[in-house]
């Protein structure tokens, strides 16, 4: 079979509604419906999934990306200051010249010790704010229980139902994790 199945939760809408089928609760066709689970999600979802996104360095949401130098006065000590894409997460690495490099960050952007005549490139290792439809199976399940033990409360006033869709998700998330993991070469 080609193609993504209709039932796959590959949108913002098809995975809010699994976290809805999570609750017994039913579907909704908009974020801006005027149901107490479509307020719920307009308010929950975005942070739930960046939150997520965040809290490990998932491959599959990993890119490492060309900065581009700000034409600013570094702060001191540095002497290069790059900015990061609004879709930067996580700053995981900086590298001047394919060589990992000290930084620090400020807001949206990073300093480094690169002189402004320098002909260095500098890059960055980030984990980027990936949408549904780019979220492996692996992922996407997990969220979808985080999503739900997150708007049960809400939703439901069930707080038994919500402690247990999170220890759920924490498992499920944790074996995410071990199956992210393996998205490179061993180290032995």
């Amino acid at each position: 079979m080609t193609g993504t199945p209709s039932s796959v939760s590959n949108t913002s809408l098809k995975v809010m509604n699994a976290a809805l089928a999570q609750l017994g609760v039913d579907e909704i066709n908009s974020f801006s419906d005027s149901s107490l689970a479509a307020k719920t999600g307009n308010k929950l979802y975005s942070d739930i999934v960046e939150h997520e996104l965040s809290a490990y360095p998932w491959r599959f949401a990993r890119e490492r990306i060309t900065l581009t130098r700000v034409d600013q006065t570094a702060p001191k000590p540095w002497t290069g200051l790059y900015r990061l894409p609004a879709s930067a997460l996580v700053l995981l690495t900086v590298y001047v010249d394919d060589y990992i490099g000290d930084f620090d960050r400020f807001g949206a952007n990073v300093s480094v010790n690169v002189d402004s005549n320098s002909t260095s490139t500098v890059s960055a290792e980030i984990t980027e704010n990936v949408s549904a439809n780019n979220w492996p199976g692996y992922f996407r399940r997990p969220l979808i229980m985080s999503l739900a033990a997150a708007i049960a409360m809400p939703i439901t006033q069930d707080d038994q139902m919500a402690m247990a869709l999170q220890k759920e998700s924490e498992i499920m998330i944790a074996k995410a994790r071990s199956r992210d993991a393996q998205g490179r070469t061993p180290s032995r």
